[in-house]
């Protein structure tokens, strides 16, 4: 008898620890989607010249990003154009209506960006890249001001 009381007791810790070891993560991991963009900016670029800069967004958070977007806010607008951004290398998405959209992040998942930048005419621009979820911001910007200086004479 002694013997079936403590296999008894084994068996429900081992359900209890697996019950917790597998319902406690699903339930912490989930919530609000957060995410970060990381990289550097340039600076300066010339009148006419385009770059791919490369960035990455990362979801610091446990829940899945249902539809991760790159939103581009450009003030003024006509000095710097981001049309399109490609994600992981391959999809490449157009900018519209200031976002770049691409598939599913996963908690805790990280991918890379590369944004293609086209300095249009001399003038300073404030650059602000924001991680989107479906077009929502989800995290801080990446920011800095850009001056677009003339081409020199060729």
């Amino acid at each position: 008898m002694p013997s079936q009381v403590w296999l008894v007791a084994v068996f429900a810790t081992i359900v209890i620890g697996g019950l917790f070891g597998t319902v406690i993560p699903l339930i912490t991991t989930g919530g609000a989607a957060r995410a970060e963009v990381s990289g550097q900016l340039p600076q300066q670029l010339e009148a006419g010249q385009a770059i791919e800069q490369p960035l990455a967004l990362d979801n610091t958070s446990g829940g899945v990003i249902k539809r991760t977007c790159l939103l581009v806010e450009l003030d003024p607008a006509g000095v710097v154009d981001i049309p399109e951004v490609r994600f992981q290398g391959l999809d490449v998405e157009q900018v519209s209506g200031g976002q770049a959209c691409g598939g599913q992040l996963s908690g805790q998942e990280v991918i890379s960006l590369r944004a293609r930048l086209v300095a249009l005419r001399p003038g300073t621009v404030r650059v602000r890249l924001l991680a989107g979820d479906r077009g929502r911001p989800i995290g801080p910007p990446l920011s800095r001001t850009v001056t677009v200086v003339a081409a020199p004479a060729r």
